[in-house]
């Protein structure tokens, strides 16, 4: 794998907050513990779920038919610029540019009684149709479980579904971050109900 392609990745992970300075450490370690030659950064941080999938490629810039080997290319061809793997310039308008605008969630328990107990924790990730509109779930911990809500004959998308168990005066937290990217000409209204 490049290493200027690990090194990008990690480099705007940690700049926009998605991976802590411990989490680069420890995959840039694991990395060279492993000496698997086709193991990338974006690849382990998906493995280990702190990172999604396409948050991975978003921070790569990768187009949808990027191979890594394309990725690691056009990194290579140019001298050390990490704009090597910027969209081409040409033709880029309003319609084009992209506004991101990451969302996390952090959802506290806490338990008052004096025996352990399980507790379930419903929410959701926002859902669009529109196709200029991309929602990725970026980082969930713990793991969630699809929830559609189909036993109340009323489903839903984007639903996640905990159960956590508490220890008798016991607290956990849940931890929950999405990212909305839209054409930089749009502007999200409404709808945060967090704020």
């Amino acid at each position: 794998m490049s290493r200027k392609l690990d090194d990008l990745f990690l480099t705007r992970a940690r700049q926009r907050g998605l991976l802590s300075a411990s989490q680069v450490q420890a995959l840039q370690d694991e990395i060279g513990e492993r000496n698997e030659p086709d193991l990338g950064a974006h690849e382990l941080a998906v493995e280990k779920g702190w990172v999604g999938v396409e948050a991975a490629l978003a921070l790569l810039d990768a187009r949808p038919e990027d191979t890594v080997a394309d990725l690691a290319a056009r990194i290579e061809d140019e001298d050390e610029d990490a704009q090597a793997l910027e969209p081409e310039s040409t033709g880029r308008t309003a319609d084009t540019e992209r506004f991101q605008a990451v969302h996390d969630v952090e959802i506290e328990l806490r338990s008052g009684l004096g025996e352990p107990a399980t507790v379930e924790v419903i929410d959701r990730i926002p859902v669009t149709n529109d196709h200029q509109v991309d929602i990725d779930l970026l980082h969930e911990a713990p793991a969630a479980e699809r929830y559609a809500q189909e036993e109340l004959d009323h489903p839903i998308e984007g639903g996640r579904r905990w159960e956590v168990n508490l220890g008798a005066g016991g607290r956990k937290k849940i931890e929950l971050r999405y990212q909305v990217v839209l054409r930089a000409r749009d502007e999200l209204m409404g709808g945060n109900r967090r704020d």
